[in-house]
């Protein structure tokens, strides 16, 4: 019930030590998605370019659990509302009461142990 291949996929992004894997949950209008997924994707380049890692020191605050190094990749995932992922759509609609009736493609970043941050709504 849990599994699906956007879940699995997503779980081994993150082990592999992506920063967030963004998951774009399609509204099921072929050109709102596309252009969605198309400036995700760009943004998402740019920021993985742009962004940097704080320098670590020795302080024990600084530490890292074993696990891949520490780097700034994102990537997209797509979430098509198809049965074989509907247990994972229902969470994603699940984070704020009003998402259920969203008619846009809408964006979740998730990272570190499958933490998600609130939606951002894809508008043109």
């Amino acid at each position: 019930l849990m599994n699906s291949p956007v879940r699995d996929e997503l779980i081994r992004r993150l082990k592999d030590g992506e920063t967030a894997v963004w998951l774009l949950l399609e509204c099921g209008e072929r050109d709102k998605d596309e252009a969605a997924a198309q400036r995700l994707e760009t943004e998402l380049k740019k920021l993985q370019q742009e962004l940097k890692l704080p320098e670590l020191t020795d302080a024990p605050s600084d530490a890292l659990l074993d696990g891949p190094p520490l780097r700034v990749e994102f990537s997209l995932l797509r979430v098509a509302r198809t049965a074989e992922e509907a247990a994972l759509v229902a969470t994603l609609l699940h984070a704020e009461p009003d998402l259920a009736e969203e008619s846009e493609p809408l964006v979740f970043p998730v990272f570190g142990r499958g933490r998600a941050l609130l939606p951002a709504r894809m508008r043109p």
